[in-house]
C-alpha cells in the first residue's frame, strides 16, 4: 500500500521495502534479542552456580578427606606431613593458597596468598584429649575466583556473537518472504479499492497467485471472498433504499395507531399512580409504627414530622414537637460536640452514623445511635434531613463493662508473665548449681566415690536436668495462652514435612514410616500449629520407638460434618480408661524410664486447638497404638486476610 496520498487518486512512489515488514523484523530482532540475552544470563547464571556448587564440593572435601590427616599431623607437632597435606590440597580445583597456624605461629603453607576475587574457608582443628574436645589450630583454604570469572566471560562472548550471526540471516530472509508474501498482493488490493465506486460494482478483485489446487484458503483467499461480498451488498443497500422510502409512509401510518394506543396507556398510568399513592400512604403508617424513631427536619432543623416511635422514645407528642428545633433533643453542655459530630458532615452531604446522648422530655439522659442523611426535592436540592434513632443505653453499659474486664484481666496477665519470668528465673539458678557443683564433685572427687556414689550423682544430675526441662514446658506452656494469633491460610502438610525432616535427623532406634497426605489447609497460627504437629509427631515417634516396624501416618477425615485432622501411630497405646488424663498439664500414662517425657506437650496441643475454636480427643488400646484428632474452625478458611487476635 501507498505511504502517503497528496491528492485524490494521486500516490506516493512505494517504499522497495514495506514498512510493515521493518516493523515486524525491528519488532522480531529486538524480541530474539532480548530473549538470546535472558536465555544466555540464565545460562550463565547456571553455570555459575554449577561453579559455586563444585567450589563448595572442593570445601567439603577438604573438611573429610584433609581435615582429620592434617589435624593428626598438627597433634603430632609433624611439621612434614602438614607440608605434604598442603601441598596435595593446592592441587584440587581452582585451590589458591592453604595454611595451617596455632595462633600467632604458622606451621605450613603452601600456594600464594590473595585477598581480592577469592573465597576463603577457615576450619577449626580440635582434638579429643581427657574427654575434652580441645581446639589446635586453624586451617585456612583460600579459592580463586578468577577462573571462573574468566570461563564465565568467554562463554557469554560466543553465545552472543552465534545469537547475532543467527538473527541476521532470519532478519533478512523475514524481509524477502514477507514482501513476496504480503507486501506485492496489499498493494494490488488498495489499488483496487482506489477505483472500486457504484459505476464499477460487477469489477472482480483478482490476485497474481499461483493455482493452488487443494489446498484450504488462507488470509487472501478470505480478503478476496470478503471484497466479492462487499460488491454484492453495495448493490443490495442500493436496491434497499428505495424500498425504505416507501417504508418510511407507512410508518408514518403506524405512529398515527401508536398515538391511540398512547392515550390508552395514559388512562392505565393513572390508575397504577393511584395504587402507587395508597402504597406510599402504607409505608408511611408503617414508619409510623417502626419502634425506633424517625425524625425529619428542613433546612433550618426544625422537626417536620415524628413517628410513634419517637414518642416513645423521647417522651414528646407530635403536636408537641413539631416546628421545635433538633437541638431540643439534645443536652446544652454537648452543643457544640453536636454540631460538629452530627450536623457538620450533612452539610458537607455525606451521609453518616454516629453515637451521641439525647435528652428526653424528662431530662434523662440516654444513648442513641443515629443514621442521618440529606432529603431532596426533585430537582435533586436539598429539603431537610431524616434521622433513625435507636436507643443503645444498654448496649453501652455492656462495653463499658466489658472494657474494665479486660483492663483487669490484661493486668492479670501481665502480673502472671512477670510471676511466670520470676519462678523461672529464681529456680533455673539453683538446679544451675545443683548441676554445676554435681558434675564438679565427679570431676574432681570421682577417684574417692565408689559405683553407689556415682549413681547417686547421677540421678542429682539428670533431677536437675528434668526439672530445667519441666520449667522450660511450663513457661511454653503459659507462652502459647497468652500468645497473641496471627491467623491465616496454613499448608500443614509443607509444615508436618518440614517437622518430620527435623525429627528423622532425631532418630537413634528403628527409623519410623511417616506418611502425610496431601493438600492439607487449615485456617489458624501457623506457630501455634506447628508446635501442635511438633508435639503430636514427637509423640508418636516416642512412642513407636519400640515397635518393630514404626508407622505413622497425619492425614484428615470427616466427622460429625467437620473436618478433623488426625496422627495415627502403631506404638505403645494407652488404657482408654484413663484417656481423660491425656490433656492435663503433668499427667502421664507411661514410667520415665519407658519413655521420657514432662507430661506437658498434650497439655499445650489441647490450649492451642481451643484458642482456635477446635477439640482434641484420642483413641488407643495397649499395644496397638493410637491416634489423636484435633478441629480447627473452617468458617474463615476462604482466602481470608491474615489478621491478629490477642489473647488475654
Amino acid at each position: 500500500m501507498s505511504d502517503t496520498i497528496s491528492s485524490p487518486g494521486a500516490r506516493a512512489k512505494p517504499s522497495p521495502i514495506s514498512p510493515l515488514a521493518r516493523r515486524l523484523v525491528t519488532a522480531t530482532v529486538a524480541f530474539s534479542t532480548a530473549v538470546a540475552l535472558l536465555a544466555t544470563a540464565v545460562q550463565l547464571y547456571m553455570d555459575y552456580r554449577r561453579d559455586l556448587g563444585a567450589i563448595e564440593a572442593t570445601f567439603q572435601q577438604v573438611s573429610q578427606t584433609y581435615l582429620p590427616t592434617i589435624t593428626n599431623a598438627l597433634w603430632a607437632t609433624s611439621r612434614h606431613e602438614i607440608q605434604i597435606a598442603l601441598d596435595g590440597l593446592v592441587q584440587l580445583p581452582d585451590v589458591r593458597y592453604v595454611e595451617v597456624s596455632e595462633g600467632q605461629e604458622r606451621w605450613g603453607q603452601a600456594g600464594t596468598d590473595k585477598t581480592k576475587a577469592i573465597k576463603s574457608r577457615e576450619y577449626s582443628l580440635t582434638q579429643l584429649h581427657r574427654g575434652r574436645v580441645q581446639h589446635i589450630g586453624t586451617l585456612r583454604v583460600v579459592i580463586d575466583m578468577d577462573g571462573v570469572y574468566q570461563r564465565l566471560m568467554d562463554k557469554f562472548w560466543v553465545i552472543l556473537i552465534s545469537n547475532s550471526i543467527k538473527t541476521f540471516f532470519v532478519a533478512g530472509f523475514m524481509l524477502w518472504l514477507f514482501h513476496w508474501l504480503v507486501t506485492r498482493h496489499l498493494r494490488r488490493i488498495a489499488d483496487f479499492a482506489g477505483r472500486l465506486g457504484i459505476a464499477n460494482l460487477d469489477e472482480r478483485l483478482t490476485l497474481a497467485r499461483p493455482e493452488r489446487a487443494g489446498s484450504a484458503p488462507d488470509e487472501f483467499d478470505w480478503v478476496l471472498s470478503g471484497f466479492n461480498k462487499m460488491q454484492g451488498n453495495l448493490a443490495t443497500t442500493v436496491a434497499a433504499l428505495k424500498e425504505e422510502i416507501s417504508e418510511r409512509i407507512a410508518a408514518e401510518q403506524e405512529r398515527s395507531q401508536a398515538l391511540e394506543a398512547l392515550h390508552q396507556t395514559l388512562g392505565q398510568l393513572e390508575q397504577r399512580v393511584e395504587q402507587r399513592t395508597e402504597q406510599v400512604r402504607e409505608q408511611a403508617r408503617i414508619i409510623d409504627e417502626i419502634h425506633d424513631a424517625v425524625i425529619t427536619t428542613d433546612m433550618d432543623n426544625n422537626i417536620t414530622t415524628w413517628n410513634r416511635g419517637a414518642e416513645r422514645l423521647f417522651g414528646y407528642s407530635s403536636t408537641e414537637i413539631v416546628g421545635q428545633p433538633m437541638s431540643v433533643l439534645y443536652p446544652a453542655q454537648d452543643t457544640e460536640l453536636v454540631r460538629e459530630r452530627v450536623f457538620a458532615p450533612l452539610m458537607a452531604n455525606t451521609p453518616h452514623e454516629v453515637e451521641t446522648r439525647m435528652r428526653r422530655k424528662d431530662g434523662a439522659l440516654f444513648y442513641v445511635h443515629s443514621s442521618l442523611s440529606k432529603l431532596h426535592d426533585k430537582a435533586g436540592n436539598p429539603r431537610g434531613i431524616v434521622a433513625y434513632a435507636m436507643d443503645i443505653t444498654a448496649r453501652k453499659h455492656a462495653e463499658a463493662l466489658a472494657e474494665r474486664r479486660t483492663a483487669e484481666l490484661e493486668a492479670a496477665n501481665r502480673e502472671l508473665e512477670s510471676f511466670s519470668y520470676s519462678v523461672s528465673h529464681d529456680l533455673r539458678a539453683p538446679l544451675r548449681s545443683i548441676d554445676g557443683f554435681s558434675q564438679a564433685l565427679i570431676e574432681d572427687y570421682g577417684q574417692h566415690l565408689d559405683d553407689h556414689g556415682h549413681g547417686y550423682l547421677r540421678r542429682v544430675r539428670a533431677a536437675a536436668q528434668r526439672m530445667g526441662v519441666l520449667i522450660d514446658d511450663m513457661l511454653r506452656l503459659a507462652r502459647v495462652t497468652r500468645a497473641d494469633m496471627r491467623l491465616a491460610a496454613v499448608d500443614l502438610t509443607a509444615l508436618a514435612r518440614e517437622i518430620v525432616a527435623g525429627l528423622d535427623k532425631q532418630q537413634t532406634a528403628q527409623p519410623a514410616e511417616i506418611i502425610v497426605q496431601p493438600n492439607l489447609t487449615a485456617y489458624g497460627d501457623a506457630a501455634l500449629l506447628r508446635i501442635v504437629l511438633e508435639n503430636l509427631l514427637g509423640n508418636a515417634i516416642k512412642y513407636t520407638s519400640k515397635t518393630a516396624q514404626p508407622r505413622i501416618e497425619l492425614g484428615a477425615q470427616t466427622q460429625n460434618g467437620r473436618k478433623a485432622f488426625f496422627v495415627r501411630d502403631n506404638g505403645a497405646g494407652f488404657d482408654m480408661a484413663f484417656s481423660d488424663k491425656l490433656f492435663g498439664p503433668f499427667q502421664r500414662l507411661h514410667r520415665t524410664d519407658e519413655f521420657p517425657g514432662t507430661g506437658i506437650g498434650l497439655a499445650t496441643v489441647k490450649r492451642i486447638v481451643h484458642r482456635h475454636g477446635g477439640e482434641v480427643w484420642a483413641k488407643g488400646n495397649p499395644g496397638s497404638g493410637a491416634v489423636f484428632y484435633f478441629t480447627l474452625a473452617e468458617d474463615e478458611l476462604n482466602n481470608a486476610p491474615p489478621r491478629v487476635t490477642s489473647a488475654l
